[in-house]
């Protein structure tokens, strides 16, 4: 089945599960219902776990939010599932990184046919490296997506401006603060060259002086050739780079030889977190940054 019949296909499930939904409730007794304080909330999706993060930080009660890629899944390889499409089709904003990264969100908008959706991507109009679309792991730039965000709900639901931007500025003052903490803990690190699995890391690098000296798979269902491999070797030799940052919702094979022949070290930092301890994007990041710096060799902790 092609991607594109397989959204079309969940299309009409979202409209069968619609007409089931709606039989169901004209058999209901008058007065039984969802709670009301629920049913109240604004539907929002987000495509990654950090975004669903970010839109509960800045929406607190006034929203509830369903989650598209799941943590373990890499948003390079997810399909949507039904219970996904239904909530898309019921929502008021979709809030997606944009970038590129969403490869399925224009056919997923399309199948779930829902007039009344604002759709969002925090990533557009901003500085890029190439089509790299992890501007989220640059807590600086968290800080204007979190503006984003307090202005898209604000404009599906007027009556919570007030708690919106309340929140997303308390929201900003933590990241600040995260901020603040990872170039405290990053500044006694003297080895600041690093090799990637993936290139999720450029613009965290970049935001906190790290030097990615070689990406090992650039494009994500694209493993690379052996002389490709032979090179990023030489070229660690060459540079004395000793740490090769993998990710969990990636195969680490390639990295292992690479580390193998080098004596590398491999850290593995998580660029989508929504698990435990990673659960929100400030934990998230921190626990990222702990374990570069010890790679790396410092003492200090974010």
């Amino acid at each position: 089945m092609t991607r594109r019949q397989f959204i079309r296909l969940l299309g009409w499930v979202v409209f069968l599960g619609m007409v089931g939904l709606g039989t169901l409730a004209g058999c209901q007794r008058t007065g039984v219902g969802p709670n009301e304080a629920e049913a109240s909330r604004v539907p929002v999706v987000a495509s990654i776990a950090p975004l669903a993060d970010l839109v509960r930080q800045v929406g607190g009660e006034r929203v509830t939010v369903t989650l598209m890629v799941p943590p373990n899944i890499s948003p390079h390889h997810y399909e949507p599932t039904a219970q996904q499409m239904e909530a898309v089709s019921r929502a008021k904003l979709m809030v997606l990184n944009g970038a590129g990264l969403e490869f399925w969100a224009p056919d997923v908008i399309r199948a779930a046919q829902n007039p009344n959706l604002k759709v969002i991507e925090l990533a557009e109009g901003l500085p890029r490296k190439g089509d790299n679309p992890h501007l989220w792991l640059n807590p600086v730039v968290m800080m204007t997506y979190t503006d984003r965000v307090a202005q898209a709900l604000s404009e599906v639901d007027p009556a919570g401006k007030a708690i919106y931007e309340a929140n997303a500025a308390a929201y900003k003052a933590d990241l600040q603060a995260l901020d603040k903490d990872i170039r405290a803990a990053l500044a006694g690190v003297p080895d600041r060259k690093v090799v990637t699995l993936h290139p999720a890391w450029e613009y965290f690098a970049d935001e906190y002086g790290l030097e990615v000296v070689a990406v090992i798979q650039p494009t994500p269902a694209k493993e690379p050739s052996p002389a490709e491999v032979a090179a990023i070797i030489d070229l660690m030799r060459a540079e004395g780079v000793r740490v090769i940052i993998v990710e969990s919702q990636m195969p680490p094979h390639i990295a292992q030889s690479i580390a193998q022949e080098t004596g590398a070290q491999l850290v593995y930092m998580d660029p989508i977190g929504g698990v435990p301890p990673r659960e929100t994007y400030i934990k998230m990041m921190r626990w990222n940054v702990n374990e570069l710096v010890k790679a790396l060799g410092a003492g200090a902790s974010p």
